[in-house]
């Protein structure tokens, strides 16, 4: 527990708090036995996983709307009180967020299938797949 702990010892006196804390979180590390970066450094990052992860949030973002949107849907139906216009409109609504639901579905798919190949395909061995069937992995 101390060796995590900011105090002043005779080895951090002459560092400066940043690398006191870099010193401090390298130790953590080691102990938690991860196998990062070795010289210190951030490990790489990419282009490709900045796009799947704008791709992911926004797909995540797109899934939360639809859902938003059915629950309004269904809200609008149930509160209707036989309004045949209100019972119609919120049919259309359903109908539509339903499509959405699909069409982000099929969106993730894809997104599963071809971001490993795009990272297979520019270096990256450990997306490849290890059977040889291109299968995605959810």
């Amino acid at each position: 527990m101390s060796k995590f702990l900011l105090a002043a010892d005779p080895a951090t006196t002459s560092q400066s708090p940043s690398q006191i804390i870099n010193s401090h979180l390298t130790n953590a590390g080691q102990a938690a036995s991860y196998t990062g970066a070795s010289n210190g450094a951030t490990p790489e990052f990419t282009l490709i996983s900045l796009v799947s992860g704008i791709i992911s949030a926004a797909l995540a973002l797109t899934g939360v709307i639809v859902l938003v949107m059915m629950v309004y849907a269904g809200y609008n139906w149930m509160t209707a009180g036989g309004d045949s216009d209100k019972v119609t409109k919120s049919k259309e609504t359903l109908s539509r967020a339903t499509i959405g639901l699909v069409i982000v579905l099929l969106s993730y798919a894809i997104v599963a299938y071809v971001v490993p190949l795009i990272l297979c395909a520019s270096g990256h061995q450990s997306a490849c797949p290890g059977d040889g069937l291109m299968a995605p992995s959810f």
